[in-house]
């Protein structure tokens, strides 16, 4: 029953995350301008980059040695370790930053800058791996708690800071880090509970197993396909600005990530779920089990996600008129559509990573995110001035399947996986009721309604949430002993078998 509860615990947080992120983007752009949206992109594009560079790998390889740390009695130690390079990274990043500043030149004060980049380096990356570590302890209800105050405090703060000095960028990211800051309390303390509370049950010595040279050949790889990755996804940003201006910037941004977060919700709820269990099975398991554990893995999650980036995809007009406010609507509608293909297929690709987390060998990554970047880079360059929306949005989407495809090759040469063709072509098949569906109410509907989209998009979710308990069966009820998910098991079998 506990692979019950913690679903449910994990779905309704995502539920409420859900609806926070879209309360927010109805807000934000409510409050903010176009050239202001476009300002905030470029903020946090350059907070990315330095994430890329300097955090992600860090980050990664903690999360997948958490567990044997504890086990070993070395987890402290590790800690310290994480938070003072951390630390370094913030201050890093915010020199390098001011040095950006008169290249590109942004519109911001020296100082401002300074104390935002610091924050979104250290403040963001503290509160967001104490909050994914209580996970990975499978703390499943203080981490969706965690989790969704970091993103209702960051709303709150951000909306009194913006109407209080001025609707500008700077104030909404500031608000967003006040509210991490006050959650980073909450989380650190409930992270060392649990390990006090774990190492009272481990009698082991101090293994300082993970040595500099055993961390860096996991992260250097990964930094640099992590900065290889940010020239494909974000730094776009900066070209689509030169070429067409902050307004355009906006305008897109709007669109295209409202659409990627809505899938990237969806994958983070699978993950949320499924990483620690993935992280028990490959933890000092062989070759051919780390293999078996990502099949499950892959025939769990892709099937699902498929669903939900056809959904999104096809229904963002509908999404926009609840989410959007009116004057980024009618482009957000459309450019929704690329956004949450291109967030599907880097649920694949995410996917894929795990074969190299798996094997601790991560140099895999880089040669595909590499190609996939000069095929998205290269297209905007090209289409984005014949028009930049659909221009950018296809060549991202572009560039992510190529990254995509010579992934594959490359880790299924690392490990024995399998790619689970018959699952994924179910899923396709069980998804077309919607994409029929939605694909005739976008052309029979010309100026859709705020109540129309509701009922339209409550039909389609609805019949989505069926075909994912469907697809689910196989993976999340076989080993549940309760006469309630007997009985739901039943009927799912049904369905199937009609």
């Amino acid at each position: 029953m506990k692979r019950v509860s913690d679903l449910l615990i994990l779905t309704g947080g995502s539920f409420f995350q859900v609806i926070i992120a879209l309360i927010t983007t109805r807000v934000i752009t409510s409050l903010l301008s176009p050239d202001q949206m476009g300002r905030f992109s470029i903020l946090y594009t350059i907070a990315a980059l330095f994430t890329a560079i300097f955090v992600t790998g860090f980050c990664r390889y903690t999360e997948r040695k958490l567990l044997e740390w504890n086990l070993g009695g070395t987890i402290r130690h590790y800690f310290r370790r994480f938070f003072y390079y951390l630390f370094l990274s913030g201050i890093v990043a915010s020199s390098l930053a001011l040095f950006l500043k008169y290249i590109i030149e942004i519109n911001i004060s020296s100082l401002r800058l300074i104390v935002l980049m610091f924050s979104l380096v250290f403040v963001t990356n503290l509160n967001a791996s104490f909050i994914s570590w209580l996970n990975i302890f499978k703390k499943r209800l203080w981490f969706v708690i965690t989790s969704n105050l970091t993103l209702l405090l960051g709303l709150l703060i951000s909306i009194f800071l913006v109407l209080l000095f001025s609707k500008t960028a700077e104030y909404w990211i500031a608000g967003q880090i006040l509210g991490q800051i006050l959650l980073i309390a909450i989380g650190g303390f409930l992270f060392f509970k649990i390990i006090k509370t774990s190492q009272r049950r481990i009698n082991t010595s101090i293994d300082y197993e993970s040595s500099i040279s055993t961390i860096f050949h996991f992260v250097w790889p990964v930094s640099l396909a992590s900065l290889v990755l940010w020239l494909q996804t974000q730094s776009y940003r900066f070209i689509l600005e030169g070429l067409s201006g902050l307004e355009v910037l906006g305008f897109f941004t709007v669109g295209f990530s409202l659409g990627s977060r809505l899938v990237e919700r969806f994958e983070v709820l699978f993950r949320n779920f499924y990483n620690p269990i993935f992280y028990e099975k490959i933890a000092k398991a062989n070759f051919q089990k780390k293999a078996e554990a990502w099949d499950r893995y892959s025939q769990s999650f892709f099937p699902a996600v498929i669903l939900v980036g056809l959904f999104v995809s096809l229904g963002g007009p509908f999404i926009a008129k609840i989410f959007v406010a009116e004057k980024f609507r009618e482009i957000a509608g459309n450019v929704i559509f690329w956004g949450a293909l291109t967030s599907l297929v880097f649920a694949f690709i995410s996917t894929y990573t795990m074969v190299g987390v798996a094997q601790l060998q991560m140099k895999g990554l880089i040669l595909p995110i590499t190609l996939g970047t000069i095929v998205a880079l290269g297209g905007i360059f090209i289409l984005s001035r014949w028009n930049p929306y659909i221009g950018t949005g296809l060549s991202l989407l572009s560039g992510a399947l190529a990254t995509l495809v010579y992934l594959m090759v490359k880790m299924h040469k690392l490990l024995p996986v399998r790619f689970p063709k018959k699952k994924v072509g179910l899923s396709i098949i069980y998804s077309l009721p919607v994409v029929v569906l939605l694909l005739i109410l976008r052309v029979v509907i010309h100026r859709v309604t705020l109540w129309q989209s509701v009922a339209i998009l409550a039909i389609s979710g609805l019949y989505l949430l069926l075909a994912q308990l469907i697809m689910a069966r196989d993976w999340l009820f076989k080993e549940m002993k309760h006469p309630f998910i007997e009985k739901l098991d039943k009927k799912l079998r049904f369905f199937r078998k009609t």
